[in-house]
């Protein structure tokens, strides 16, 4: 991937709850495309959801003013509104790129790191309620970066107690993992470009050297992308197991000790390995090497460890990372 081209001199803020990146935008390019995009509509932004996982939550931050038009999303979907997630398939532009070369162009410059990337949009006296992003953080491997396009002075991000105005055309980082919340007590509109890109030492290259001295390196989860497995017969990973009610939470959102046990199977589809739960496909799996695959959809995160004795696999692991923390989990293989 292409280092993306940002004067790393130009700093103007620095905390560790929001800092402005060096990235110079044309915002007369920007709103002429935003133009032309949204004659199209908004969507209301609805959160991300596997009707197929057992027990999976999902919660909405916002009394329906909040709007989303997806330029990126999982399988390219126009109509999705989420952040993304665990998936069959992986991310790709929507059509609403189209018109709007000029934003490709600077999504472009993430490379294939670039998970979801969504225009935002908070009409004067809307608010998006106080909440965590589960998972988006450098520990977690991946950062959300946002480009104000059109704002106002009234217009309040608030992360861990902190506020702060950005400024249209700007390149902002904010740590969503913390609590956050969005006010707009403004005239106009507040319409931002968002996107989540997975962490990389190209990423990390245009951080300031003092805010990333703040942060221990062993909690930089560095994405790694998918190798090749042409070569293996995939077969071989098949395999059926028992996953506890408390192992899936653990995988999708947090490990609340309940109760049940469920089926899960790793089989071949298409030429490449499916995860399934009670015979639900949930995720497509991405190798990372030949014994330790990634969620495609996810970052670096959440990974199957499985070992082969020969030609069928012997031992199967869930590992959950936060950066140099991780909690391996081994499931019975039937």
């Amino acid at each position: 991937m292409k280092t993306p081209e940002f004067n790393i001199q130009v700093i103007s803020e620095n905390n560790m709850n929001h800092i402005k990146l060096p990235l110079k935008t044309n915002t007369v390019k920007l709103k002429k495309e935003l133009d032309k995009i949204v004659l199209r509509g908004w969507h209301t932004q609805k959160p991300f959801s596997t009707s197929g996982v057992p027990g999976l939550t999902t919660t909405t931050y916002h009394e329906g003013g909040w709007k989303i038009i997806s330029l990126r999303s999982i399988g390219g979907d126009s109509d999705r509104t989420d952040p993304g997630g665990p998936s069959l398939v992986d991310y790709e532009y929507t059509n609403y790129l189209d018109v709007a070369p000029y934003m490709k162009s600077i999504l472009n410059q993430f490379g294939s790191y670039v998970r979801t990337a969504r225009l935002s949009v908070l009409n004067p006296g809307e608010k998006i309620n106080r909440h965590c992003d589960t998972y988006i953080a450098f520990k977690y491997g991946q950062v959300r970066l946002h480009i104000p396009i059109i704002t106002n002075d009234k217009v309040e991000v608030n992360i861990s107690g902190e506020s702060q105005n950005w400024g249209e055309g700007e390149l902002w980082y904010g740590d969503f993992s913390k609590n956050h919340s969005v006010i707009n007590n403004g005239n106009t509109p507040r319409i931002h470009l968002i996107f989540d890109v997975c962490l990389s030492s190209q990423l990390l290259s245009i951080f300031p050297e003092e805010f990333i001295s703040k942060i221990d390196h062993r909690d930089f989860l560095i994405h790694k992308k998918g190798i090749s497995l042409h070569n293996i017969n995939l077969k071989k990973y098949e395999c059926s197991f028992i996953l506890s009610a408390g192992v899936i939470k653990g995988i999708f959102e947090f490990d609340d000790g309940i109760p049940g046990e469920y089926l899960g199977r790793i089989s071949v589809s298409n030429n490449k390995l499916v995860f399934y739960i009670n015979n639900s496909p949930i995720s497509t799996l991405v190798p990372v090497s030949d014994s330790e695959f990634r969620f495609m959809g996810w970052s670096m995160e959440r990974l199957i460890l499985i070992e082969l004795g020969g030609e069928k696999v012997t031992s199967l692991s869930f590992k959950i990372v936060s950066g140099r923390y991780f909690t391996s989990v081994k499931v019975p293989v039937l």
